[in-house]
Formats: C-alpha cells, sequence, structure tokens
C-alpha cells in the first residue's frame, strides 16, 4: 500500500526560555541508578500538579564508568572516583531559574559526592561543553571500533522501567 501526504497541520509549541543542563557524577552506579528513580518520580509528580517551579526533568541520559573511561583523556576534570554520571535537562523560565537550581543541588547532596561533583551549564559556552561532552562518548565509541577494526551494529532502545536494572545488569 502506498500512501501520499498532501497536506500537513502542525502546532508548534514555543521553544523553553531556558534550558537548565547538568553532568552529575557519582561514586556508585546504583548511586546514579536511585537518583534518577527519585528524580524522575519527583518530575512525574510535580508535572502532574502542574508544579512548573520544582524540579521537572524532560530526560536523562545514563553514562557508566566504562563510559566516562572513555573520554577520561579529553575530559581530566571528570571527577577520578566517578564510576557513572547522568547527563539530564529542564526546561524553565528565567525567573525560576536559581530556585530550581537550588532545588537539583538539594537533591545531589543526598548521594555522597554528587554535589561536590557536578557541572552545571550556566552560560551559553558551558552549554555547549556539556553537550560535546555528551556526544564524546559515542564518537570516542566509533573512532575505537574503527581502529580495531570492528564493526558496531547499536540502536537506542528503551525498557519498562520495572526491567530497567535487570537490562543493565546483563
Amino acid at each position: 500500500t502506498l500512501g501520499v501526504v498532501t497536506e500537513i497541520d502542525l502546532n508548534l509549541i514555543p521553544a523553553p526560555a531556558v534550558i537548565l543542563s547538568f553532568v552529575v557524577f557519582f561514586q556508585s552506579e546504583q548511586a546514579a541508578w536511585r537518583f534518577a528513580e527519585q528524580a524522575k518520580e519527583q518530575s512525574r509528580k510535580n508535572r502532574e500538579s502542574r508544579n512548573d517551579a520544582r524540579i521537572q526533568a524532560r530526560s536523562f541520559e545514563y553514562m557508566d564508568g566504562a563510559s566516562l573511561e572513555l573520554v577520561r583523556g579529553q575530559y581530566p576534570d571528570i571527577p577520578s572516583d566517578a564510576q557513572a554520571a547522568i547527563y539530564l535537562e529542564q526546561e524553565c523560565q528565567p525567573e525560576t531559574q536559581d530556585m530550581l537550581v537550588d532545588q537539583w543541588n538539594a537533591l545531589f547532596e543526598e548521594y555522597p559526592g554528587a554535589a561536590e561533583n557536578f557541572w552545571f551549564g550556566e552560560t551559553p559556552e558551558d552549554e555547549m561543553r556539556l553537550r560535546a561532552f555528551r556526544h564524546e562518548i559515542p564518537l570516542r565509541v566509533k573512532a575505537f571500533l574503527k581502529e580495531t577494526g570492528q564493526t558496531k551494529v547499536g540502536t537506542d532502545y528503551a525498557v519498562p522501567e520495572k526491567h530497567f536494572h535487570e537490562m543493565l545488569l546483563y
């Protein structure tokens, strides 16, 4: 069956005024997992109550210790005891930015070492650095495979939350 789209209507949403970006380093993978679960739950509750002045992460990306090792040469300020990291973003308005940074920091403080070991995208240059860091890991994997003559077959995937730990431990 062949279909042709001849017209489409789009509803655009306004771009966020501010996007807060963080890379948070953890001393264990389990701490990173617990942090992600806690932050996701808080985000879900605040989104449901339409509380835009509270934590509401729009995305999380998990990086394990092996991933961090791949980029330590390019990013020597990765904490030496970091075994995992989470990159996260939150949309906000300029008037709530400082309050939200404080809320995130309070959550980081619940995890040993995290409050002292996070990067925050405060300026456009910082944002670019965090995004470059986030993209460096797949670039290093690709370079390694090319250097060793290997081929990578992979894709992004999603699993139900209740199976996330099982998938990571597989």
